[in-house]
């Protein structure tokens, strides 16, 4: 058999880890974005019929759609990290392959690794933002004559919010699009030869194609907003209008009413009470049908959303295969170069990394983590906080039983440093328990905001 032929650049694969960073850098930004202003969504479907159903589907799509846009994100950290490492490989296969004192090594534009190095799969984690359910605003002149009579509360969603909630989805959509990965790849890997550049460019080619899924999801969700938005100002004009009609009606009927009873000794007031009853009951009527259309409307935004979470589902699926690719590395030079020689050797390292964090975390703690989960304060919400905990502390979340979920460690500033998930779905492939490690990077503005670095099995001194 012909062994393949090779031609390979190593500094080619070093540059498309480099881009592929760049882009995860920017295309993490854009979540970011996306995940502050979500933070300021809570109740913006209102909480009257038509506002509940839409914000359950939209609810739904949104934790899939930031599930998915966490592990695009990921995924890009990761393919950083393996093509680097690929480079790393070839170049340490050029040194390999010269014969001492009979020709040159190699030249200098081949280092043993690429300058960037990644230190595994990056995990961004985004947080659930409250649920659009709820209310905001009070209801209009004249809607505490037909409360009673329309059969439907009054909808107080907020259009403004719904609007500026659309327009940071569509800023997402646009983040996921450009540049496209399989062509950001291409650009660096075109020429070389290697049996392992064509699979590169399959797999390329199949994860950024899930990024126009992701895309498409984020302009579904936006679409809803603004749509609802639009209804929401339709029906709002047009009850208004009703009420406009109602309230003068009814003071002109109270001034006739009392204009007229000294001389039929209350008859007439009491007829002008009965007018405005009569008028009320005809435009809850009217009412009625409008708000009966703005739930039907809802109901219809509402399975637009649904109908597209199936393709979301298999996306984020599919792009958790990805973070489980894996390149065993040729060599080891130094403490910072690729720490892996061989799959075999990398589970070693991994062991005794693990339990040289152990044994550190042992040597720091008095007392026993049982004794510190148990001292630790307890966290009602949904997830742990990425900030102001308490420095040098622990949060812990416990099921209704009592027993530990999952908790935090923070850091002398609040921040957290990681969080170990005793149950609950596996993080990345990684089942539970499991741990996640963070970083803590700057932001777009010069904040501080943790990165959560890797997911690893959880080791036995973090497993109370």
């Amino acid at each position: 058999m012909t062994a393949p032929s090779l031609a390979v650049d190593p500094l080619a694969f070093e540059g498309a880890a480099r881009s592929l960073r760049s882009l995860e850098r920017t295309t993490s930004d854009g979540a970011l974005r996306l995940s502050s202003a979500l933070a300021a969504t809570g109740g913006i479907s209102g909480s009257d019929h038509g506002g509940t159903a839409w914000a359950v589907a939209y609810d739904g799509g949104v934790r899939e759609a930031l599930d998915g846009i966490e592990n695009y994100v990921s995924g890009l950290a990761h393919f950083s990290t393996l093509m680097a490492a690929t480079g790393a490989n070839h170049s340490q296969s050029e040194l390999n392959s010269v014969i001492p004192d009979q020709c040159a090594p190699p030249s200098s534009d081949y280092p043993f690794s690429p300058s960037y190095v990644g230190s595994g799969s990056e995990v961004l984690e985004l947080p659930t933002p409250d649920s659009a359910h709820g209310g905001s605003g009070a209801t209009p002149a004249g809607w505490h004559f037909i409360s009673g009579l329309v059969g439907y509360l009054w909808p107080n969603g907020h259009q403004g919010k719904l609007r500026s909630t659309a327009e940071a989805w569509t800023s997402m959509a646009a983040a996921l699009r450009e540049p496209s990965v399989s062509a950001l790849a291409d650009n660096h890997l075109a020429g070389q030869q290697s049996p392992e550049v064509p699979l590169i460019a399959d797999y390329l080619s199949e994860f950024g194609g899930h990024s126009e899924v992701l895309a498409q999801a984020c302009e579904s969700l936006g679409g809803a907003c603004r749509s609802y938005a639009d209804n929401l100002d339709d029906v709002h004009s047009q009850v208004i209008a009703e009420l406009r009609d109602l309230v003068e009606q009814s003071a002109a009927f109270a001034v006739i009413g009392v204009g007229l009873t000294i001389f039929t000794a209350g008859i007439s007031d009491a007829a002008a009470t009965g007018a405005v009853a009569a008028r009320a009951a005809l435009v809850a009527t009217r009412v009625g049908g409008i708000l009966g259309r703005l739930i039907e409307t809802a109901g219809r935004i509402a399975q637009g959303v649904v109908d597209a979470l199936d393709t979301v589902i298999t996306t984020t699926r599919a792009l958790k295969q990805f973070l489980e690719l894996k390149v065993s590395l040729a060599a080891m030079k130094s403490a910072n170069a690729i720490p892996v020689i061989s799959k075999v050797t990398k589970a070693a390292a991994d062991v005794a990394l693990t339990e040289a964090r152990g044994s550190s975390s042992q040597l720091r703690a008095v007392r026993s983590l049982a004794e510190r989960l148990d001292a630790a304060a307890r966290w009602p919400k949904q997830r742990l906080p990425f900030s102001d905990g308490p420095p040098n502390g622990l949060l812990v979340k416990r099921s209704p039983s009592g027993e530990v979920a999952n908790y935090a460690e923070y850091d002398a500033n609040g921040y957290i440093t990681k969080r170990v998930d005793l149950s609950g779905r596996s993080h990345n492939g990684v089942p539970t328990p499991h741990t996640v490690d963070f970083v803590h990077d700057k932001n777009p503005t010069g904040g501080t905001y943790p990165r959560g670095l890797s997911v690893r099995p959880a080791t036995q001194s973090e497993i109370p």
